[in-house]
Formats: C-alpha cells, sequence, structure tokens
C-alpha cells in the first residue's frame, strides 16, 4: 500500500536550503501534501483550498519579483519594494502566502500528532476543532470561520481518513506521521524565522 505521508515528507524536504527555503520546490511539496489533504474528504477542503491558495501566492510573488530560488531574498525583496505597511502585509503577496502555509502546517502537525494513539472515545471532528482552535482560529475572520465550521459537518470517522493516510499497521503509521513532522516543523520554522526577521508577522484575520 502506498505510504503517502513520507512522500510528501520526502518533496518538502527539497525544499530546504541552508537557513533558506526554496519557494518554487517549497510549493511543488506543499501542493503534493495539498492533494492528499484533499483527497480526505470534503470536510478538509476548506483547509486544503486555503492553503493552495496560500501556496499560489508564494509561486506569483516568486514569479513577479523573478527570485524562486530563495524565501529569504523573495521576503528581502518585498521588504524593499515597499508593498507592505510594516506588519501589514499585502495580500496576495509571497509572505502572506508564507505566513499562512506556517499555519496551515501547524494545524495539520497537530491533527496527525493526536491520532498517533488516539483515544476512540474522542471524536475526530474534536482533534479537528482543537487543531483549529490553537493553530488558525486567531487569525480566521468570519468567512473562514464559518467555511472551517460547515465543514466539520461532514466528518467522517477516524477510521475512514486514517486509510487513506498510509498502511493499517500502528507502528508504520506512526513512522509515517514523525517523518512527515520533522520536516513540516524544520520548514515552518524556518519561514516564520524569515518572516519574524523581516517584521512581517501579520497577526490581522483573514476575511
Amino acid at each position: 500500500m502506498a505510504r503517502p505521508l513520507p512522500s510528501c515528507a520526502a518533496a518538502l524536504r527539497a525544499a530546504l536550503l541552508e537557513g533558506d527555503v526554496d519557494p518554487t520546490k517549497l510549493c511543488e511539496g506543499g501542493m503534493e501534501f495539498y492533494r492528499l489533504i484533499d483527497s480526505l474528504g470534503s470536510f478538509a477542503k476548506p483547509v486544503a483550498q486555503q492553503a493552495s491558495g496560500n501556496l499560489e501566492k508564494i509561486r506569483n510573488g516568486a514569479a513577479a519579483l523573478g527570485e524562486g530560488t530563495s524565501m529569504r531574498k523573495l521576503l528581502q525583496l518585498e521588504r524593499d519594494s515597499g508593498m507592505h505597511r510594516g506588519t501589514e502585509l499585502k495580500d496576495p503577496s509571497a509572505a502572506m502566502g508564507a505566513l499562512w502555509i506556517v499555519r496551515f502546517l501547524a494545524f495539520w502537525e497537530e491533527v496527525c500528532l493526536a491520532r498517533i494513539n488516539p483515544d476512540e472515545s474522542i471524536p475526530f471532528k474534536e482533534t479537528l476543532e482543537d487543531a483549529y482552535k490553537h493553530n488558525l482560529q486567531d487569525f480566521s475572520g468570519g468567512m473562514s470561520h464559518m467555511s472551517f465550521h460547515g465543514a466539520l459537518l461532514a466528518v467522517p470517522p477516524w477510521k475512514e481518513v486514517r486509510a487513506k493516510l498510509g498502511p493499517p499497521g500502528q507502528e508504520t503509521f506512526q513512522e509515517d506521521v514523525f517523518a512527515w513532522i520533522d520536516v513540516s516543523q524544520e520548514v515552518g520554522n524556518l519561514l516564520m524565522k524569515m518572516i519574524r526577521e523581516y517584521g512581517m508577522e501579520d497577526k490581522r484575520k483573514s476575511i
């Protein structure tokens, strides 16, 4: 059986540079993970589609400024262009896309970690609600909030989602989750470090 999480980890790892992230490869790896999440069912589509949209912001920002090999240089170019007003980022922009990708990665990291050894008495819906509250809620405006909670009406049992994430063995699943999270956290930490270095941590809510 396919093991999609290690495949996503390998695609995302290709974006890692020394103290930097390759924007082009980040988008390629991010889209592989997007396709996995999108395949899980309608409950995952709002977050998946927002992640896809933010990857597009990075792609378009890199193309507009001619910098597709270094996120650090791309953020510097955006900052120096005057397109942002301090921490109030222009939307769309590569900086805004990167900031939201960090949040989406953290959301799915929490979801996966919580279900490694799931307490069957805790509904999967509750896991999603907790991860949303910890990682996305403070930055999500009314429309995003309603979209997420509307999709929760379609949350299937965890066993149906689990079957799409890899082989049935629990030990193998744990290995796959940790392989993906190790890379996801490294990418997320690098992106957030650069965002903060350039004063780009926009904490305003989305629409």
